[in-house]
C-alpha cells in the first residue's frame, strides 16, 4: 500500500475556520468530502514550505503558517497517509481568477481544485461530511478549543485576564472598568450562579465572560427601544488574554454564546458597552447587533445592542 506524507492548513479568521469541499476524486470514499486544504510534501521541502506552496497552487492563497495542531496517521482502503496539520492565517487577498471567492469579511482565494467551502466556528465543524483522516483534525481542534463553565479554582487565572483588560483600558484612557469592577468577588458570584464561562485552548483559559439567561433588570429601563420582548441572553464582563488579542477570540466567544442560546431556545442576544470601547463596538457591528439605546448602571451609562438569532423554522 502506498504511503504519503502530507500537510493540511487550518486557516482561521475572526473565530471561523476554512473548510474546503473536494470535487469528484479518484476514490468514492474521498469524493465530495470536506477537508482542510493542503497536499503532499515534496522531496527537500519542510512541512511549512509544502503548505505554503500547496495553498498557492490550489487556491492562490498566501498564508502564514503557525503552530502544529496535530499529526494524523490514517489508512484508507487504497493508501495511507501521515498528515501534519498547522494553524494558518491569510497574509493578503489573492489576485485574479473569476472563480475566486470573496467577501468583505473574509480573505479571498480561488476555487481551482475544490467545488465549495464554508467558514465555520470550531463547534460547527462536525456538521460537515469530512474525509476520514480530516475528522481526526476536527477532533483535535475540539479537544484544544473548549467553551465551558468556569470553576472557582480558576478565579486566579480569570482575574489575571481581567486585570490585563483593565490595564489596557487605563493605557487607552477608557473608563469602563476600574479597581472596583469587576473584582474576584464578582467572578465568584458569576461562577456560583452558573454564569461564568471560559474559552480554552491547549495552553489553558484564554477568555472569560458572564453568560446570563436570567434577565438583566437594568435593561427594563432603556432610553430607546429594544428590537423585541423575547427572552434573551446577556454577555457581561468579556475579557480576552493579552497574548490572544486580535486573533478572533472575542468573536469566537460571541459565536459560542449564540450557539448556547439557540440550544436553549433563546433567540435574542443583548449586550452593552461603554461609548469609548471602539473595539467592542466594531465587534457588535460585524456580528449584526443593532443599536437600541442607552441603559444606566450605577457606574454610568452604556450603549445597548440586540441581535435576533435565527430560528430553525427560518432555515437559518
Amino acid at each position: 500500500m502506498k504511503h504519503y506524507n502530507v500537510v493540511a492548513a487550518v486557516v482561521c479568521h475572526e473565530g471561523k475556520i476554512l473548510c474546503m469541499q473536494k470535487g469528484r476524486a479518484r476514490y468514492d470514499y474521498t469524493s465530495y468530502k470536506f477537508e482542510f486544504p493542503g497536499g503532499k510534501i515534496e522531496d527537500g521541502e519542510t512541512p511549512q514550505q509544502a503548505l505554503r506552496r500547496e495553498l498557492m497552487e490550489e487556491m492562490n492563497f498566501p498564508v502564514e503558517v503557525g503552530r502544529k495542531v496535530v499529526t494524523v496517521e490514517h489508512s484508507y482502503p487504497d493508501f495511507s497517509i501521515t498528515m501534519q496539520a498547522f494553524l494558518c492565517t491569510a497574509l493578503s487577498d489573492s489576485q485574479g481568477e473569476t472563480s475566486r471567492c470573496f467577501s468583505a469579511d473574509y480573505p479571498t482565494f480561488s476555487l481551482r481544485e475544490h467545488v465549495g467551502f464554508r467558514w465555520l466556528s470550531v463547534w460547527e465543524l462536525l456538521s460537515l461530511d469530512w474525509a476520514a483522516a480530516d475528522v481526526k483534525i476536527v477532533e483535535a481542534l475540539l479537544q484544544q478549543n473548549r467553551f465551558r463553565l468556569a470553576c472557582s479554582e480558576e478565579i486566579p487565572r480569570i482575574m489575571e485576564i481581567i486585570e490585563q483588560a483593565k490595564a489596557q483600558m487605563h493605557r487607552e484612557g477608557r473608563v469602563q472598568w476600574d479597581e472596583t469592577y469587576p473584582t474576584a468577588e464578582h467572578i465568584a458570584m458569576d461562577i456560583s450562579k452558573g454564569y461564568g464561562y471560559v474559552l480554552c485552548n491547549e495552553t489553558g483559559i484564554i477568555a472569560y465572560g458572564a453568560v446570563v439567561f436570567d434577565g438583566e433588570s437594568t435593561y427594563d429601563s432603556i432610553l430607546g427601544k429594544w428590537q423585541s420582548d423575547l427572552p434573551f441572553v446577556v454577555l457581561h464582563r468579556l475579557a480576552v488574554a493579552d497574548e490572544m488579542k486580535h486573533k478572533g477570540v472575542a468573536v469566537q466567544f460571541f459565536h459560542e454564546v449564540e450557539r448556547l442560546s439557540l440550544l436553549q431556545g433563546v433567540y435574542s442576544f443583548k449586550v452593552d458597552t461603554n461609548y469609548d470601547n471602539s473595539y467592542m463596538l466594531k465587534v457588535f457591528d460585524r456580528l449584526g447587533f443593532e443599536y437600541c439605546g442607552e441603559v444606566k448602571y450605577e457606574h454610568g451609562s452604556r450603549m445597548a445592542y440586540e441581535k435576533l438569532l435565527g430560528r430553525e423554522e427560518d432555515g437559518k
